[in-house]
């Protein structure tokens, strides 16, 4: 489980939608004896960008409901869209770290 960051972006009743963040980086590790530093990179296929991120199926069904099941544990949010807003960070020419952002209601 990740930390997740939940945020009102929308208030009038009698709609709510918040939006929920998580920022997801990949380990880096140094070798003590020799000092060098082994960052991990993610592959990002520019051209097939649906490819990059991918919500697997449950292992039963594959209807929505037991996506949305799978996906929030939590049970008090509804998914705006299952489809979330990905933002990758790249340095250096090499990206380690990127955050997903998905819109949800109270359900």
């Amino acid at each position: 489980e990740a930390p997740l960051k939940i945020k009102n972006v929308f208030d009038q009743f009698p709609f709510r939608i918040e939006k929920a963040t998580v920022t997801i980086e990949l380990g880096t590790k140094t070798n003590k004896q020799t000092k060098i530093k082994l960052r991990p990179d993610l592959y990002l296929d520019m051209e097939a960008k649906f490819k990059n991120i991918r919500i697997e199926s449950p292992d039963e069904g594959d209807s929505m409901y037991e996506i949305a099941d799978k996906m929030d544990l939590s049970h008090k949010y509804d998914f705006v869209t299952f489809f979330p807003k990905i933002c990758y960070y790249v340095m250096n020419n090499s990206c380690s770290k990127f955050s997903l952002t998905f819109y949800l209601i109270e359900g």
